[in-house]
């Protein structure tokens, strides 16, 4: 069978807005006689440290320059960037690098396509310029500042 409860409703209620209101915490026990009241102090609603400066923009951060690389880009500039600004470097010699990938930083503006002693630009010689690798750092930058993306 089903036992009777020992509290009402209207009792709980009672009991459970006096302890808000007092800032207490209650527990009973009613055959075996048990009360206890203790104080509950309520901490203050803590608010995440916010950067005064940057609190708008870490609620908001900017979307990736170009929209990042694909890992063939990303290979391409990360052995453009050890060489360096304007150094000419053989796509042959990269690992995971064709023409295709060139032409598409090229268009960019990432990297210089540079012409053949024949005349011919054939895409076997790239250099890195002054804005890819200004945009390569900001891009690490922003994924350094924001590890979730």
């Amino acid at each position: 069978m089903t036992k009777k409860p020992t509290f009402t409703k209207a009792e709980l209620l009672r009991l459970a807005s006096i302890a808000k209101e007092q800032g207490v915490a209650i527990s009973l026990e009613r055959d075996g006689t048990k009360i206890a009241i203790a104080p509950c102090p309520v901490a203050p609603a803590l608010e995440p440290p916010r950067d005064e400066v940057a609190g708008p923009v870490l609620d908001h951060p900017a979307p990736p320059i170009d929209s990042g690389f694909d890992h063939r880009e990303r290979a391409a500039m990360e052995q453009l960037v050890a060489a360096g600004v304007g150094i000419p470097v053989r796509v042959d010699t990269m690992h995971c690098v064709g023409p295709f990938t060139c032409q598409r930083l090229a268009g960019r503006g990432y990297v210089e396509i540079l012409v053949n002693e024949t005349g011919r630009s054939s895409g076997e010689r790239v250099a890195l310029t002054g804005k890819g690798l200004q945009d390569w750092k900001a891009l690490g930058g922003y994924y350094e500042r924001y590890p979730a993306l």
